[in-house]
């Protein structure tokens, strides 16, 4: 997965991204997962490997 445009908004948010995490992106980022139910200590809660969702605050990038 091509991750220029991440790159480029995350530089200029004040990130810096490694080359561990350039190859986490490229294999994993983007996927969703929107499993929900009960957990052994925690439930479980979708969740989305988007790095931009960093540049928000969080009670912004989940509306309602």
């Amino acid at each position: 997965m091509d991750i220029t445009a991440w790159r480029t908004r995350l530089e200029a948010g004040g990130f810096v991204m490694h080359q561990a995490a350039e190859r986490f992106l490229a294999e994993f980022g983007g996927l969703t997962f929107a499993h929900r139910g009960p957990g052994i200590s925690l439930a479980r809660a979708p969740f989305e490997l988007d790095p931009l969702l960093c540049l928000v605050p969080r009670w912004q990038a989940y509306p309602g």
